[in-house]
């Protein structure tokens, strides 16, 4: 049996199938292992801009149920990346470690304001 996709589904460019669409939680998933890739310790880290084509996808309407949220809650940029990162080792615990390093305490598997503030580049 062959799978049959209709001509509306939202198509993946870079490797020319469909494209599913995805839950917030994977695209907070992706954006943060993007986010801290490279990073082995603090000294390594730089404010960087996230992947375009992600926070396009976030923003639309795979995103829609995240920003609900992050609207009701009145949260500013830096409470939505810090919940954004949280979210993202809760839905994918393998990402923990790295925040760790990231934060220079291996121990510590969620992230502290401090790494958003310098993983985003959010004032002081």
């Amino acid at each position: 049996m062959t799978a049959v996709h209709s001509q509306s589904a939202p198509h993946d460019v870079s490797h020319n199938r469909p494209r599913t669409l995805a839950s917030p939680a994977e695209l907070l998933v992706l954006r943060a292992a993007d986010l801290l890739a490279g990073i082995d310790a603090p000294e390594a880290l730089v404010a960087r801009r996230p992947d375009e084509a992600l926070e396009r996808r976030l923003h639309g309407a795979e995103g829609r149920a995240w920003h609900r949220l992050v609207d009701l809650f009145s949260l500013t940029p830096a409470e939505a990346d810090l919940l954004a990162l949280a979210v993202a080792v809760a839905a994918e615990p393998a990402l923990g470690p790295a925040v760790g390093r990231a934060q220079g305490q291996p121990h510590r598997l969620l992230p502290t304001e401090p790494l958003i503030k310098r993983l985003h580049g959010h004032a002081a």
